[in-house]
């Protein structure tokens, strides 16, 4: 199962993403943050996977807050949202590797693809690591073979 921490400054917002995260049955474990700040201390306490939050924020903008939490995690897969169709938000969001950039009010059915995409890249990530692992037991298990057997 996956982490989500939901960031906005609205709880009517975070309660909407909430009901439509139940509603599609994405099986994610749902963090809260009421800003920016709380985001980041959230963040660095319990590792998360997806980070959905707003552009502006109290004491700590969604954009700075994603690249920090780029900065803990490598493949965290960041998502933005916001009422504001700003080139520079967004452009900042395709500087950290953004997977998206949902304007509010949220649209139900781009919500459930965003976090499929999302969830299919963490899934492949997933996928990439299991077999780095299999390929380095089977190399160790290789050359042992050979230096029990004597092979040259």
């Amino acid at each position: 199962m996956y982490r989500i921490l939901i960031a906005d400054d609205e709880k009517d917002e975070r309660e909407a993403v909430k009901f439509l995260l139940k509603k599609y049955n994405f099986e994610l474990d749902i963090e809260e943050a009421e800003n920016g700040q709380d985001a980041l201390q959230k963040a660095e306490s319990k590792k998360m996977d997806i980070l959905f939050t707003d552009v502006r924020m109290p004491f700590l903008l969604g954009t700075d807050l994603a690249t920090q939490a780029r900065e803990l995690y490598q493949n965290v897969q960041i998502i933005f949202f916001s009422g504001y169709n700003d080139f520079p938000y967004i452009k900042k969001a395709l500087t950290v590797g953004a997977v998206d950039y949902i304007l509010k009010p949220i649209n139900p059915e781009e919500l459930r693809k965003v976090l499929k995409k999302a969830i299919q890249k963490l899934n492949a990530q997933k996928q990439i690591i299991r077999q780095e692992q299999f390929a380095a037991v089977y190399m160790q298990n290789h050359i042992l073979s050979r230096l029990l057997y004597g092979a040259k």
